[in-house]
C-alpha cells in the first residue's frame, strides 16, 4: 500500500492530479516553515537571482 500526501496549497483535478502549485512569496528570501509528508519542515528558500549572482562572483 502506497500512501501520499497531498500539498494543501496545490491545485487538483477531480480525478486528484497535480494542476498547479501556488508561487506566493517568491522573492521572499529566508527561513521557511512548511509541512512536508505530514512533518513540519524548515527550509530556506533562494531566488534564481540570488543564486545567479552568487555563482557570477565566483568566476572572477
Amino acid at each position: 500500500m502506497i500512501n501520499t500526501a497531498k500539498w494543501p496549497e496545490a491545485g487538483y483535478d477531480e480525478a486528484g492530479n497535480i494542476l498547479h502549485f501556488p508561487v506566493d512569496r517568491y522573492f521572499d528570501e529566508g527561513k521557511r516553515e512548511t509541512m512536508f509528508l505530514g512533518e513540519p519542515v524548515t527550509k530556506y528558500h533562494r531566488t534564481a537571482h540570488h543564486l545567479s549572482g552568487r555563482a557570477s562572483r565566483k568566476r572572477l
